[in-house]
């Protein structure tokens, strides 16, 4: 059986103006529905709060408008007790908007570790994660949160966590960006 595709689109000015009914009803299953409804007639940025990630997604955008090529982007959409493994194409569509389809690629419950407190209390803000791929910075360096856990990395330390993009993520974006403008120079 074929994977459902999540998908909403974005209008010429960045409005949300459409959003499937697979996407809705998994919004629906992982407590999110309030914010579907709320995303319907508003621009994307209102939704990527990390100004670092929204700065790559609005050049990603541009990108994708200019050259009308597609790009796929592997990233984390994970619940309170499964890490869900997805991959976005975003796409150009209809009157120079962009369609974003999002397929669930694979997932795993998380270790007895990574529990429903832990996830509430990273969500408060302090440790950079990153939108992708959900690794958390510690110091310098980029860890699982289940290896930063196991390892005690986090021991006597404030676990509070705010939205970012990791180093790796942000070349991913980055080198994508990049291979577009190169199709519009030739």
């Amino acid at each position: 059986m074929d994977q459902p595709v999540y998908t909403y689109h974005i209008d010429e000015n960045d409005v949300i103006f459409y959003i499937n009914e697979e996407y809705i009803k998994f919004a629906v299953e992982n407590d999110g529905e309030r914010l579907v409804k709320e995303s319907l007639g508003k621009p994307i940025w209102n939704f990527i709060t990390n100004g670092l990630v929204k700065k790559l997604y609005q050049e990603l955008i541009a990108a994708i408008r200019k050259t009308k090529e597609s790009v796929k982007i592997s990233f984390r959409c994970d619940s309170r007790d499964r890490m869900r493994f997805m991959q976005m194409e975003v796409f150009p569509h209809i009157e120079n908007g962009v369609a974003f389809h999002n397929i669930l690629m694979s997932e795993k419950f998380k270790a007895d570790g990574y529990t429903p407190d832990i996830i509430a209390i990273l969500g408060e803000a302090g440790y950079p994660m990153c939108s992708h791929c959900k690794k958390i910075k510690i110091d310098d360096n980029w860890f699982e949160l289940e290896d930063a856990l196991k390892g005690k990395l986090l021991q006597n330390k404030n676990l509070k966590a705010h939205y970012s993009i990791c180093k790796y993520c942000n070349n991913d974006l980055k080198n994508s960006i990049e291979e577009l403008k190169m199709k519009v120079m030739f």
